[in-house]
């Protein structure tokens, strides 16, 4: 009888791993919260101060994930600075003492980004991708039994096990396949629609999908491509099918997606709600049709943001120097889009709580602090399709997820001064209509904006100092010097 059922429950197992290793997290004890934390961040330099790694021990996560730019093997102007640098860098993040107590009892798990692969906005071509491959592998820790290390690419799936309740993450590889118009590639296209299938999903209560650069980036087409911001928008046709593959398991099996992404150094919630076409500006005429919000989180800058590189001095910066005391605000772009942006150095927090069948996405700051915060309950991931994942009780659990989470929208308790929380999830347009060009990042508004900061900082004290302290020196000169005023004119 025990081999049978033990036999059965490996079946279950098997048909949910589908090749993912299998992380089970330490049971519940009594008057404990049936709970799994995660924290995550991107963008990290060993040689530089941050007091991160202090503010994600006291948070205490049962995950730590590594969204990309682990470490930085290039230099600007320089390129690839070789592995032996490589080495030293890794094994420089590896032995800080903080880091050390920020990943103590948590699972550390990730992806590479173009940094950490050797070269900014690297891809295919980067000639020493296999060998930095090994070190990021090391580094993370990842057995050589797993399959990960037998195949081209980091792309690799995890399952997190608390309680009989099991979180799948996808770690998606933006970087090993990618050209000119490809991204993720066939192979890990396949891999990706088997991970998420109807095996891969059977006893999966919640995915979430990591992507080392933004999915649902959207600054305008114009702005992104003048500031070489990597995104999937940048590839229509892979973007759209991302967001197709994930809404038609939710809308067949009914499991939540959460998305997860770094690299652009500052950290940031978005939610594009359900019930409308969402259509991207850079694929427009491919609108994919949403049954499910799409939720997505990131987070970039444990050692540095938008805001801890701006000097004065450095003029391609200043605009974001005169804003140094704005750390939080909120773009909408038309109606289909809320997005909450933190500009100084962060990291992500994400709770996952059973018991109640929320998930609670945050952005703290330096200090620990949440400064963005959003909650969401599996029937509102699902559209109210949450199908559960087999364990007794969660359907009921999840069928009152969705009050108790407008509940916690709409209360008046504070999460600390610097939170924004978002309330109810703004209504979306029947027919969406794409949206004309923000009048703030339309090339022309921005190139203009561009030219007049270059001008106020540079030529403007050029001219002060030649009004008010070159022409009277020369006058000065001049005077004193009869001969001086015969061959140079003196006004």
């Amino acid at each position: 009888m025990g081999t049978s059922i033990k036999a059965a429950a490996c079946s279950v197992l098997c048909l949910t791993l589908v090749g993912a290793e299998n992380v089970v997290l330490a049971p519940t004890t009594g008057g404990q919260a049936s709970t799994v934390k995660v924290a995550f961040g991107s963008c990290s330099r060993p040689d530089q101060r941050t007091k991160v790694w202090d503010s994600v021990a006291r948070f205490k996560p049962d995950v730590w994930l590594w969204l990309g730019d682990t470490v930085y093997l290039d230099k600007k102007g320089v390129g690839f600075l070789g592995l032996k640098n490589a080495e030293r860098k890794y094994a420089q993040t590896k032995a800080q003492p903080a880091y050390q107590r920020a990943i103590q009892g948590a699972k550390v798990m990730g992806t590479w980004d173009d940094h950490d692969m050797g070269r900014d906005n690297a891809g295919s071509s980067f000639p020493d991708k296999h060998r930095t491959k090994e070190l990021a592998l090391d580094f993370l820790s990842v057995p050589r039994s797993d399959p990960v290390w037998g195949r081209e690419s980091m792309f690799s799936a995890r399952v997190v096990e608390k309680d009989g309740r099991r979180i799948k993450f996808i770690l998606l590889d933006t970087r090993w396949f990618k050209t000119e118009t490809q991204l993720l590639g066939p192979e890990q296209w396949g891999w990706l629609r088997e991970e998420v299938g109807e095996e891969g999903a059977a006893g999966i209560s919640l995915f979430v999908v990591v992507s080392s650069i933004q999915i649902t980036h959207d600054w305008g087409e114009s702005f992104a491509v003048l500031k070489r911001m990597e995104r999937w928008g940048t590839y229509p046709d892979e973007l759209r099918e991302l967001l197709a593959l994930t809404q038609a398991v939710t809308r067949t099996q009914g499991k939540p997606f959460v998305f997860l992404s770094g690299d652009v150094h500052h950290g940031d919630l978005r939610i594009i709600p359900s019930g409308c076409s969402y259509a991207q500006r850079s694929f427009q005429d491919m609108p994919v049709d949403l049954d499910a919000p799409i939720v997505e989180g990131t987070s970039s800058g444990i050692t540095h943001a938008v805001l801890t590189r701006a000097p004065p001095f450095y003029p391609g910066l200043f605009w974001t120097w005169l804003l140094r005391g704005w750390n939080v605000r909120t773009v909408a772009f038309a109606e289909e889009m809320q997005r909450d942006v933190y500009l100084h150095k962060n990291f992500g927090a994400m709770v996952v709580d059973f018991a109640t069948g929320t998930v609670r996405l945050e952005i703290r700051d330096e200090d620990g602090e949440p400064v963005l915060q959003q909650v969401h309950s599996f029937a509102e991931l699902t559209g109210g399709r949450h199908a559960g994942d087999g364990n007794t009780g969660s359907n009921e659990n999840n069928a009152n997820a969705d009050s108790k989470n407008r509940s916690n929208n709409n209360n008046n308790d504070d999460v600390g001064t610097k939170n924004h929380k978002r309330g109810l999830l703004p209504a979306c347009p029947v027919e969406w209509t794409h949206p004309a060009p923000h009048p703030y990042v339309s090339l022309a508004g921005f190139v203009t904006l561009y030219i007049a900061i270059e001008l106020s900082v540079l030529v403007l004290p050029l001219y002060l100092v030649y009004r008010h302290v070159v022409k009277p020196l020369h006058r000065r000169i001049a005077r004193r010097l009869p001969w001086y005023s015969k061959t140079k004119r003196v006004d």
